[in-house]
């Protein structure tokens, strides 16, 4: 009987402890819950009110004084690479004063609006501690001007379009390339840029070729036109170019074939040469029918005959 009496009052015991234990923890989340709305509501006011951004302003201000007092100020700007690119356009993109907190200086937003510039291909910004930010310019440099359409563009070794903002159009509307760029060897042609730096490799091992050669014009993205001092057009295979030069590098050595009155050369069939006056092309175009004429060439192909 004796256990028994005992055994409920432990249990009795248990149970109020645990009534406590549920009202001290009920007690403590009411307090957490109540300290956390305040907060929302003390945060929500102070956000209304601008007190916020006001704070975070002074602390700024108070950071950046003490990194300035402490030898953390942009004291130079060390720039390589520069030819084209203005000072001005890369000083606006830095986004940096000599004298300010070299702390709050970003080199990866300052790389990146670099790189938005026209005239960088890549760049290389560091933040050299306590007061050196160092800038290294890799510049795009233009190899010829493309035509496709209306639009006459320059471009780089990439084949990349170099987009000036100094471009000045024309009376019809179209942009023109300044006057510095218009002796840079000009692609006509669609992808004709993607191809016009291997192009001007293998014309540059033909000076005779390459100093006459006034456009060059890709055809079906496969094989290239390319015209004499604006007169003479001279149509290139798809393959062997190299040959065809010397072909034509001998035609005009023997025969100064580029001061007579040649409208054509045709190199594509060789060793078959095709070459075709100016006359009997302006007599076709008038619906006349003339006989055809010939002009002898070199050896290699006994005789260079127009079609």
């Amino acid at each position: 009987m004796r256990r028994t009496i005992e055994a409920q009052k432990i249990r009795e015991k248990r149970n109020i402890r645990k009534k406590s234990r549920l009202r001290e923890i009920n007690f403590k989340l009411l307090i957490i819950a109540a300290l956390f709305s305040l907060g929302i509501i003390l945060y929500f006011v102070i956000w209304v009110s601008g007190f916020w951004d006001l704070g975070i302003k002074a602390i700024g201000i108070s950071y950046e004084k003490l990194t300035l007092n402490m030898g953390f100020s942009v004291d130079d700007i060390l720039l390589e690479g520069r030819q084209r690119v203005q000072k001005k356009e890369i000083s606006k993109a830095l986004n940096i004063k000599l004298g300010e907190s070299i702390l709050k200086f970003d080199p990866w937003v300052a790389k990146a609006e670099l790189e938005k510039l026209p005239w960088i291909r890549s760049s290389l910004v560091e933040r050299r501690l306590p007061n050196l930010i160092y800038v290294r310019l890799s510049e795009r440099h233009p190899i010829a001007r493309w035509r496709h359409g209306q639009n006459v563009d320059l471009i780089d070794d990439l084949g990349a379009i170099i987009n000036l903002d100094e471009k000045i159009s024309s009376k019809q509307g179209v942009p023109l390339i300044p006057q510095e760029f218009k002796s840079l060897p000009l692609f006509i042609g669609e992808k004709a840029q993607e191809k016009a730096s291997d192009f001007l490799k293998l014309l540059s091992s033909f000076p005779l070729i390459l100093n006459r050669v006034t456009a060059s014009s890709l055809v079906g993205g496969r094989r290239w036109n390319i015209y004499i001092d604006k007169t003479i057009e001279v149509r290139l295979p798809e393959s062997k170019i190299k040959e065809a030069f010397d072909v034509l590098i001998q035609l005009e050595k023997q025969d100064l074939l580029f001061a007579r009155d040649v409208k054509m050369i045709d190199l594509r069939f060789l060793p078959k040469i095709i070459i075709r006056p100016q006359k009997e092309i302006l007599a076709k175009k008038q619906g006349e029918t003339n006989p055809t004429s010939s002009l002898k060439s070199s050896n290699m192909s006994g005789k260079a005959r127009d079609a």
